[in-house]
């Protein structure tokens, strides 16, 4: 079953607005590139601020549910005349909300799990294998998402379901994503998996609510 257009558009919206609040969580933490490559040095970010921390998993979390409802009404779109690539938008984006949901899920409440562990002899040595995990999680739903995006942005340019601005933001934005996969934590991360997926995701919302 797919959403009202007008629902899926809401949820675009909402997931783009949270990915943009996400955006500037992580840009004002003070965490950078060569932070995120050093566990020690991360966990010492998260023990001082771990109720950030928090908020951070928890609004990627929120960003996840959201697309839940988006995604279908966006392959439903696609639908008519470009069948195949919108049926990879709904299931690349199963794949993306599974893997991103279980990451912020855990930011949420498996790291502070640790931060705040009595044994702190311990908590180095599981700060490494849980970052181990989130690095993995991050990586697939990139790839995931990337396809996503550049699958709806392929489909956007043949089936004229979007305009033509919005299905070139949608390719090259899920092209950088993919690649963001091979390279994380770099300023490619930042553009493919941040920067362009909000506004793919907030144009297409509007887009979709428009819908009769």
């Amino acid at each position: 079953m797919n959403p009202r257009p007008q629902t899926a558009g809401t949820a675009g919206i909402v997931a783009g607005l949270l990915l943009a609040l996400l955006f500037i969580l992580f840009m004002t933490s003070g965490v950078t590139p060569q932070i995120m490559a050093d566990p020690t040095k991360v966990l010492d970010v998260a023990k001082q601020n771990v109720d950030r921390w928090r908020f951070t998993g928890f609004v990627g979390t929120l960003a996840t549910v959201a697309v839940v409802f988006y995604f279908p009404g966006l392959a439903a779109r696609l639908r008519d005349r470009t069948p195949s690539r919108a049926t990879g938008v709904l299931y690349f984006g199963v794949l993306a909300v599974a893997s991103h949901g279980l990451d912020g899920v855990l930011q949420w409440a498996g790291d502070p799990a640790i931060v705040r562990a009595a044994d702190q002899v311990a908590a180095g040595p599981a700060w490494v294998a849980l970052s181990a995990v989130h690095d993995g999680l991050r990586a697939f739903g990139n790839l995931a998402a990337g396809l996503v995006f550049l699958l709806a942005g392929w489909a956007a340019m043949n089936s004229k379901a979007f305009g033509s601005g919005l299905a070139w933001v949608g390719a090259i934005g899920g092209a950088l994503g993919i690649l963001s996969a091979f390279a994380p934590m770099t300023p490619l991360f930042f553009l493919g998996s941040f920067a362009l997926f909000v506004v793919f995701l907030i144009w297409s919302g509007l887009e979709l609510r428009k819908a009769k």
